[in-house]
C-alpha cells in the first residue's frame, strides 16, 4: 500500500488589506458616514423658546410643527431662574432656520375643552406640540418668547377692542355673532388702561372682518329681540346656547363707504340689541371731546356710565363722577367729567365743535335731572336759558379741564314741582279754614233739607202724577180718545199738586224749612261768588295762596 504525500504549509508574511473579509465593515462604514454626513448637514440651529410653563411638552417626544409639518424636535427643557417660568430647547432642521426671524411665533398647542367647542384633538393621539407661524425675511434669531394663545395674522382676520363696565357672562373662547352667523371668538379680556373698564379683544374672521367700519355697533347676545316697524311685530330668537354661555353680536352700517378703525380704537359694548342700534344724532365718525361739569345739592344719583343727552338724545356720558365735601358751603360736590360726541352740532358751515361752544356762550348749560322720580339716577340734560346768556357763561379752561357751565343746585324737576303745589294747598287751607267749614257746613245742611222733601209721601204721589201725565202726552198722536184722557190726566194731576201746595203753604213747617234752605243756599252763592271773583283778579291763587 503506498503512501499519500502530506501537503505542505507555506507560511506567508505578507499583509493584504484588501481582502474579502473586509468588505461588509467597510461599506458599512461608508454608509455611516454619509448618514453621519447628511445628519449634520441638515442639522439646523437649536434656539430656546421662554413660556409661562411646559403644558404637556416631553423632551425627545414633542416636536415643533409650522403648517402641520414637523420641522423641529424639543431636547430639553429647564426652569427659568427665580422659577417664573420655563425654557424649552429645541434643535431645528436646516430648512427651517430662514422662517427663524423677527416675525417668528411660537405657541403650545393641548387639548382644550370649553364652551366654544373642543380644540386640539389631534395632540389626544400624537402628544402636545408646539405650532409656530412665520414669514421668510429678516435675520437669523435663536431665542424667543412663547405666546400663551394661538397666533393669527392679519390674512386670518381682524382683532377689535371693546371697552365695558359690564362683562356680564363673556368670557375667552365666547363667540361672536353676525346675524346669527358665528363670526369670530372672544380672545383676550383684562382690565383697561384706566382700570375703571373692563377691555375685550376680539378675532373676526376674515370673512366678516370687512364689515368692521367705523359705524359698527358691538352688544351682548340677546336671547329676544322685538321688531314692531311698519306696523308688524317680529321676534327674532337667538340660539338658546349662545345666550347660556355668553356671546356678543355686532352690525354695521354698509349704505356707503365708511372708514376703518384704527387699531387702537375702542368700540363700547352696549349691554342689548336696543341700546346699541337707537337712533342716533351726530356724523358717522364721531368726535369726542372732554368736559368737567360741577354740581352741588342732590348729586347721590350721579353714577358713571349715566348719559348726557341733549333734547332727548343722548350725546354723550359721563365717565368720572368723583365727590367731595366742601367744608366752606358745607355741602356735596361733584367735579363730573363728561364725553360729548361733538358731531351732534355739525352743521354745512362748522364743525359740532365751533357751533357747541357758541351754543353755550348764548345759553346753554348742564342741569342734573332724573328719568324717574322713585329711582336716585340722575343724567346730564343740556338746556338754554336766558340767565346763563353773556361772555361768562361761555366754555372756559382751567387746569387743562374745559368748564362746561351748570346749574349747581340739583332738585327733582317733579318732586318739587309737587312740593311747591302741597305748600301752596295747606297755606290756602289754613288762611280759609273758618269760611270753608262754614261752607261745607251749609252745603251739609241743604243737602238734608232736600233729602227730607224728596222723601215725603206726598212728594212722590207729585212724582207719580207727572211720571202719568208725560206718558199720556206721549201717546196722545197714536191713540184715539188720547186728547180726553190726558185732560182727565192733566185735571187730577193739578188737583194734586193743589193738595200738595196747600199742604206747604207760607205758614207750615215745611215751608219754614224752606224758607230756611233757600236763605243757606242764597248764602253759599255769596261765598261761591266772592270766590270766584278772587280767582278772576288772581288765577294762581289756588297754588301760591294770596
Amino acid at each position: 500500500m503506498s503512501s499519500i504525500p502530506l501537503p505542505e504549509l507555506e507560511e506567508n508574511r505578507t499583509f493584504n488589506l484588501f481582502t474579502s473579509i473586509w468588505i461588509v465593515p467597510l461599506v458599512a462604514l461608508i454608509i455611516s458616514a454619509w448618514l453621519l454626513y447628511q445628519h449634520f448637514l441638515n442639522l439646523g440651529s437649536e434656539i430656546r423658546i421662554d413660556f409661562p410653563s411646559s403644558d404637556g411638552l416631553i423632551p425627545g417626544e414633542s416636536v415643533i410643527k409650522f403648517r402641520d409639518v414637523a420641522i423641529g424636535n424639543v431636547m430639553r427643557i429647564e426652569l427659568q431662574e427665580g422659577g417664573d417660568g420655563v425654557s424649552v430647547y429645541a434643535r431645528m432642521n436646516k430648512e427651517a432656520e430662514p422662517y427663524l426671524n423677527q416675525s417668528t411665533r411660537f405657541w403650545i398647542v393641548s387639548p382644550q375643552v370649553d364652551s366654544s367647542g373642543v380644540r386640539g384633538l389631534d395632540t389626544l393621539l400624537h402628544g402636545t406640540y408646539i405650532a409656530m407661524h412665520a414669514e421668510r425675511k429678516g435675520k437669523l434669531v435663536t431665542q424667543f418668547i412663547g405666546q400663551d394663545k394661538a397666533f393669527r395674522s392679519d390674512a386670518d382676520g381682524k382683532y377689535v377692542q371693546l371697552r365695558t363696565r359690564k362683562l356680564g357672562n363673556v368670557h375667552v373662547g365666547a363667540a361672536v355673532y353676525y346675524h346669527n352667523l358665528r363670526a369670530g371668538m372672544v380672545e383676550k379680556i383684562g382690565l383697561d388702561d384706566d382700570r375703571r373698564a373692563t377691555r375685550i379683544t376680539l378675532f373676526v374672521d376674515k370673512t366678516y372682518a370687512k364689515l368692521i367700519n367705523v359705524t359698527s355697533k358691538f352688544w351682548h347676545q340677546d336671547l329676544v329681540a322685538l321688531n314692531m316697524e311698519g306696523g308688524q311685530i317680529a321676534l327674532d330668537l337667538a340660539p338658546l346656547s349662545s345666550v347660556l354661555l355668553g356671546s356678543i353680536s355686532f352690525e354695521s352700517k354698509l349704505d356707503q363707504h365708511y372708514p376703518e378703525p384704527a387699531s387702537t380704537h375702542l368700540f363700547r359694548l352696549y349691554d342689548n340689541q336696543t341700546e346699541a342700534l337707537r337712533q342716533k344724532v351726530g356724523g358717522a365718525v364721531p368726535h369726542r371731546e372732554k368736559f368737567s361739569f360741577a354740581f352741588s345739592g342732590k348729586i347721590s344719583g350721579v353714577r358713571e356710565g349715566n348719559p348726557i343727552r341733549y333734547q332727548g338724545f343722548r350725546i354723550g356720558e359721563i365717565d368720572k363722577a368723583p365727590i367731595h365735601y366742601n367744608s366752606l358751603q358745607h355741602s356735596m360736590e361733584a367735579e363730573v367729567t363728561g364725553i360729548i360726541d361733538t358731531s351732534v352740532f355739525d352743521d354745512a358751515e362748522h364743525n359740532g365743535s365751533i357751533n357747541l361752544r357758541e351754543a353755550v356762550c348764548k345759553g346753554l348749560h348742564a342741569e342734573l335731572k332724573s328719568h324717574n322720580p322713585f329711582i336716585e339716577s340722575l343724567y346730564i340734560d343740556l338746556v338754554f336759558s336766558p340767565e346763563h346768556n353773556g361772555t361768562d357763561s361761555c366754555l372756559h379752561v382751567r387746569e387743562g379741564r374745559i368748564l362746561f357751565p351748570t346749574k349747581k343746585v340739583v332738585k327733582n324737576a317733579i318732586l318739587s314741582r309737587l312740593d311747591r303745589l302741597l305748600v301752596s294747598m295747606t297755606n290756602l287751607a289754613e288762611d280759609n279754614r273758618v269760611p270753608l267749614k262754614e261752607l261745607l257746613e251749609k252745603l251739609k245742611q241743604s243737602a238734608t233739607h232736600l233729602n227730607t222733601l224728596m222723601a215725603k209721601p206726598s212728594f212722590q204721589t207729585l212724582t207719580d202724577d207727572l211720571n202719568s201725565t208725560m206718558g199720556s202726552l206721549n201717546g196722545l198722536m197714536g191713540k184715539s180718545g188720547g186728547i180726553d184722557k190726558a185732560l182727565a190726566e192733566l185735571q187730577k194731576t193739578l188737583k194734586t199738586t193743589k193738595r200738595v201746595m196747600r199742604g206747604y203753604g207760607s205758614g207750615s213747617l215745611f215751608g219754614k224749612k224752606l224758607e230756611a234752605m233757600l236763605k243757606e243756599v242764597g248764602q253759599t252763592s255769596e261765598e261761591t261768588k266772592r270766590l270766584i271773583e278772587k280767582l278772576n283778579k288772581k288765577p294762581n291763587a289756588l297754588i301760591f295762596g294770596d
